[in-house]
């Protein structure tokens, strides 16, 4: 697992139960502010690591867009109902209510971890 895919496991297990962020927020969570979709792309290629809650992380609006020959939409739903969190009929999550603040609330990752995220979203990202 690379550097960056290690980053995001650690920020979306320091999610609690019954809230959900967006991949935005994960990317600044990890210094790479503008690699939201990157980091919806590594997601999908980290599998089933342990502690991994990856159906905690949704659009910027609280949409379930997965996009997964293997997941879908509805076991996003399910799995993220069974911590009684409400999913409208158009997969919408209220962020007001379930929303979570990784960068007030999530323990802060260190620096020297952040400026390698920042350097690999320079290197990759732009």
């Amino acid at each position: 697992m690379t550097e960056f895919q290690q980053s995001i496991v650690k920020a979306v297990s320091s999610v609690p139960a019954g809230h959900v962020v967006s991949y935005g927020q994960i990317a600044a969570y990890i210094g790479a502010p503008r690699a939201a979709r990157q980091v919806g792309w590594a997601m999908g290629s980290i599998g089933g690591a342990p502690d991994f809650p990856w159906w905690r992380v949704v659009n910027r609006n609280g949409v379930i867009t997965i996009n997964n020959t293997q997941i879908s939409p509805q076991m996003q739903r399910e799995l993220i109902e069974a911590e009684d969190v409400e999913v409208s009929d158009e997969m919408q999550i209220d962020m007001k209510r379930y929303g979570y603040d990784l960068l007030t609330n999530a323990p802060p990752i260190g620096a020297e971890e952040q400026q390698r995220m920042r350097l690999t979203e320079d290197k990759y990202f732009d």
